[in-house]
């Protein structure tokens, strides 16, 4: 396992590099954005997981990207949203999947989780779901 943090030629935010899976992660003003890319052999999951549980306990809203992960490993990519589920279940925290229609529908989505098939679009729905909590309206973006 190697872990980055902000160097030049690295993307900002922090930087798991654990068996095959990357995992990164960057505080946005809105949420937490965790990206999961690469392919790990499955006696390395549970170790993904305890990386991924870093983020997943923050008290603040989540997006969690797989959308780059490896579709071939199913297993792998339910384990990462299950624990994202029940460890933002457990906070009250919002989360927000990214992932391709073809993961989407092999995923087994707990109905709090909405699912997006972009980062921007997650933001929005955070954005929304901020208004709306604090009780102002959403306006919707112009259409021109």
């Amino acid at each position: 396992m190697t872990t980055f943090l902000n160097q030049s030629r690295m993307p900002l935010g922090y930087v798991i590099q654990c068996h095959g899976v990357v995992i990164r992660a960057q505080l946005r003003s809105l949420a937490t954005l965790v990206s999961v890319t690469g392919r790990c052999r499955a006696q390395w999951n549970d170790l993904v997981m305890a990386h991924l549980r870093r983020f997943t306990r923050m008290d603040r809203p989540l997006i969690l990207d797989v959308s780059s992960a490896d579709g071939a490993q199913r297993g792998l990519l339910r384990s990462l949203v299950s624990t994202a589920e029940s460890d933002c279940n457990a906070t009250g925290a919002e989360l927000v999947l990214v992932a391709a229609p073809e993961q989407r529908h092999i995923l087994d989505l707990h109905h709090r989780t909405r699912s997006t098939s972009s980062v921007g679009e997650a933001l929005q729905r955070i954005t929304e779901l901020i208004r709306t909590r604090r009780g102002r309206p959403v306006i919707a973006p112009y259409v021109g």
